[in-house]
Formats: C-alpha cells, sequence, structure tokens
C-alpha cells in the first residue's frame, strides 16, 4: 500500500455543557450500569466495488474462531467461507480505492494474543487472493485483549489506523500504518499516561475535515464509568496532548459521529444516559439533546467511514418506541428515533462505505447466535444461515 501521512495530534477532552434550551439537560452527575453484551457489535461489514456493481461483505467469528467472510451480490448471499480457526475477538474491517479497484483488510485479535491482518489487494476482480500478516510480531507488541476496531482510513493512499488494548494493562494504543510501514502509538488521557478501559471502543474516521476520534467509557484501571473522548488531527507530526476533563457518566459504549440534531455539521458524540439516548456537540455544545420517539437499553451505533456527509447522522441502537424490548432502533441526525422490529442481542454494525443500497443496513446478533442483515429497502431482518456467533 502506498501512503501519505502529514502527522498525528491527540487530545482528550470530556464532553459536556449545559444549555437553557429545554430539550437539554446536565447529565454530568450520571453513572449508569458497566457494559453488556448488548453495547458490543459482532461483526464488521463493508460496501465493496465488484466491477459489475457493488457487493456487501461481512466478516464475523464465530463458535469455533473461525474467521468466516459472506458476499452479498444484488440480494443473494454466496454462504459463509472460512480462513482460519484462530479469531477470538470481533472483527473490523477497512478498504482503499484505487481507481476502478478496490482494496480490503480485516483485522482481529488471534488465539496468539497477537493483531493480525488478511489482506485482498484487488478485491474487485481478484476477491479470493488475500494474504496474511501479523503485525503484533512485526512491530514486537505484547498480547493484546478485547476487541480491535479501525480507527481512521483515508480511502485512496492506504493509511490505516487500528485501536487495540494491551493485555497486560488494558492500555488503549494504535497500530498506524504510513510512509510504508507499520509504528504503534499510545492514546494518551494526559501527559504520558494512557487511557486504560476494559470496555468496547468506538471510533470515526477523519475523512471530513481530517479530525478523526476514539471515543469510550472508562479512563483508568478503576473507572469503568467515565466518558471520554480521543481526538486527533493530521496537522504535523509532533504529538501534542491536553489534561484530561471530567466527562460525563453514560451507559455501555458512546459513539461520535458528525451531524448532530438542530445544530448542523459539528463532530457529536451519541450515548446512551438510563433509557434515553442523547447527542452533545463536541466542540460546540450546547448541551445534551434527547433524542425523541425511542426508549433503549443498548450502545448506538454509527457508521466509521461513511462515504459522504449527508449519509452521516444515522445509526442503531436497541430498544422499542415506548418500551424497553429488544427490537433494531434507528436514529437520525434531526433527532428522531423509531424501532424497525427484530430481534436484538448485540449492538449493530452498520455497512462501511455504504452505497444507495447499503445506506442504513445493518448486522447483529440475533436469536441463538444467529447473525441478522438489516435490510431497510425492503424492510426485512434476513437470517444469514450456516454461522453461529458466540
Amino acid at each position: 500500500m502506498a501512503l501519505r501521512w502529514v502527522g498525528i495530534v491527540l487530545v482528550v477532552s470530556g464532553c459536556s455543557d449545559a444549555s437553557s434550551d429545554a430539550s437539554y439537560e446536565d447529565v454530568s452527575s450520571e453513572r449508569q450500569a458497566v457494559e453488556s453484551s448488548y453495547d458490543r457489535p459482532v461483526a464488521a461489514a463493508l460496501v465493496v466495488n465488484g466491477g459489475a456493481g457493488n457487493k456487501g461483505w461481512v466478516f464475523a467469528c464465530d463458535s469455533s474462531n473461525r474467521l468466516q467472510r459472506n458476499i452479498r451480490t444484488g440480494t443473494t448471499w454466496a454462504g459463509w467461507e472460512v480462513f482460519d480457526t484462530a479469531c477470538v475477538s470481533v472483527p473490523s474491517a477497512a478498504k482503499w480505492f484505487n481507481g476502478t479497484i478496490d482494496s480490503v483488510a480485516v483485522y482481529a485479535r488471534y488465539s496468539d494474543g497477537h493483531l493480525w491482518q488478511l489482506y485482498w489487494p484487488d478485491a474487485t476482480n481478484d476477491p479470493g487472493t488475500a494474504y496474511w500478516a501479523d503485525l503484533s510480531a512485526l512491530v514486537g507488541f505484547s498480547a493484546i485483549t478485547g476487541d480491535v476496531v479501525v480507527a481512521d482510513t483515508n480511502d485512496s493512499d492506504g493509511f490505516v489506523s487500528v485501536a487495540v488494548k494491551k493485555a497486560s494493562n488494558n492500555e488503549l494504543w494504535t497500530f498506524d500504518y504510513f510512509n510504508g510501514s507499520w509504528s504503534t502509538r499510545k492514546v494518551l488521557s494526559s501527559g504520558t499516561t494512557a487511557i486504560r478501559t476494559t470496555n468496547t471502543v468506538s471510533a470515526h474516521s477523519g475523512k471530513f475535515g481530517g479530525m478523526s476520534y476514539l471515543t469510550g467509557r472508562g479512563l483508568t484501571s478503576t473507572d469503568d464509568t467515565t466518558g471520554w473522548i480521543a481526538r486527533r488531527q493530521f496537522t504535523s507530526y509532533s504529538t501534542s496532548f491536553s489534561k484530561w476533563s471530567a466527562g460525563d457518566y453514560g451507559a455501555g459504549t458512546p459513539t461520535v459521529n458528525r451531524i448532530i440534531p438542530d445544530h448542523g455539521e459539528f463532530p457529536y458524540v451519541v450515548a446512551r444516559f438510563g433509557s434515553s439516548l442523547k447527542s452533545a456537540s463536541i466542540a460546540t455544545g450546547p448541551g445534551w439533546f434527547t433524542y425523541q420517539g425511542c426508549v433503549v437499553n443498548g450502545s448506538p451505533r454509527t457508521a466509521t467511514h461513511a462515504l459522504t456527509v449527508d449519509r452521516e447522522g444515522i445509526g442503531y441502537s436497541r430498544g422499542g418506541n415506548t418500551t424497553s424490548t429488544n427490537d433494531l432502533v434507528f436514529f437520525e441526525n434531526d433527532g428522531s428515533c423509531h424501532s424497525v422490529g427484530g430481534a436484538m442481542y448485540s449492538a449493530a454494525t452498520l455497512f462501511e462505505y455504504a452505497t444507495s443500497g447499503y445506506f442504513r443496513s445493518a448486522i447483529y446478533l440475533g436469536t441463538s447466535g444467529r447473525v441478522i442483515f438489516y435490510d431497510p429497502i425492503n424492510d426485512v431482518h434476513v437470517h444469514l444461515t450456516g454461522l453461529t456467533l458466540p
């Protein structure tokens, strides 16, 4: 992969501001339950240029630790294809555009505690040829724990950043590929102190505005509740940090996106507080906005890598319209949310780099370990048979 890298700055900040607007409230003293299975996604999904049309690729690690892929062409799923038997985390995927060809990579933690990459240089014309790389061995990194997440990519030049947690102390680090090589970088809350979290981490790519974000809950080895946002911008190769300022308490894993309801195109965080879904601007306030029309009990999820700004600001959580059930709940950037049915037992995975045929499509865990594809065009929930999740 050829790359262009122009530097990194990390800033960690809280996400609170109060407002006199009746739609907003101060939630800085709220504390919620620790993470549950409803706060964790179970698959990776992205849209790939298939030459004769776009295709949906879904990756999952099944109950037998097998990394598998299923490809959707039109409305037909090809079936699950097994790549190995050592995957022990939820995978995360990225792609790059090289003219008319897409390159794809999937990342996961393996039974040896290493971060592994499986890379398709020509996913458009040759989806059967891929190459393995043990990234932990490549850079001499110690064992990792939990799930991994692709934090950032840069469409055409191959840059990728993958967030991981050290097994020894839950420190948050990124594996960064740029200038033709891999390196690692600690995600800091202040000075040389790393964020340490046992919870799921969410990300938003820096494609729009050059700013990327990691967000989660739990800042230190003894803190499992504080919400945080780590921000970095490609302005120079030097790295500077700001001190952590007290954030808001939320439940589960928050998510970051680019369009806050009623307040234009600003980066914003969405989180669950009790049974309410709320959002707040990272940069400007004015406080927490409550989405109307739903009751939630799971973490919100948005796409990390949207193709255009107008396809941001939407996502899914778990809950119902008026009562706390197990429906897939859709929320959008006008501040509304509503159930679209289903029986959901995880956080949702939206399709990354979604085109019109996959915009608002999602993958989630259904009953008895089933992988479910939600098709919003036909408003149907499809069981992708042949694979059982843990």
